[in-house]
């Protein structure tokens, strides 16, 4: 990999082991963004106006390159990676739709409407989403619980799903 010699990046909630990543190939962190209207709320009110690079995957939502590009600061895309989209097994339907309590975290609007349409009885499902945009694809009704994350990370959705795994260990 060539190294970028002192390029900033600009990311969301990078982890630890990213930010040595990006900073072992010579990336400078400029700046951590808690999701993408933070991300280019920060980029847009910054002094920076050189061209920037989104890397993002197949799918995605924001238009972040765009809004930036509107703002201002021209932004090219490239594509890095493309997450299949898998349907539910027949084992993880008739689970779901059984009486035995399950926990579903949710970390994207495409999943989660994925799941929506593949599951259509829902049984003794606690629902958790990374976000309230997730949270708004799925039937809150159809779920025994539904649960928004703290914070747009996997660390906040890992406490929530623990939270919910000892209150339903206790009750």
């Amino acid at each position: 990999m060539k190294r970028a010699h002192g390029a900033g990046a600009y990311g969301l909630l990078c982890r630890i082991a990213h930010r040595r990543t990006c900073q072992g190939q010579g990336w400078d962190i400029a700046l951590v963004a808690r999701d993408a209207d933070d991300l280019v709320s920060l980029l847009l009110a910054s002094p920076r106006k050189a061209p920037l690079l989104h890397l993002c995957g197949m799918h995605q939502r924001g238009n972040i390159a765009q809004r930036l590009t509107d703002g201002g600061l021209f932004t090219t895309t490239m594509v890095v990676y493309d997450q299949e989209l898998l349907p539910l097994t027949h084992v993880a339907r008739r689970t779901l739709e059984s009486e035995q309590r399950c926990f579903v975290p949710l970390f994207s609007p495409r999943t989660a409407e994925q799941f929506r349409t593949e599951l259509r009885k829902p049984q003794n499902v606690i629902c958790i989403t990374l976000s309230a945009e997730i949270a708004s694809r799925l039937d809150r009704s159809l779920f025994e619980q539904m649960v928004i994350a703290a914070e747009p990370t996997a660390a906040s959705m890992r406490l929530a799903l623990e939270n919910q795994v000892e209150w339903n260990r206790l009750a």
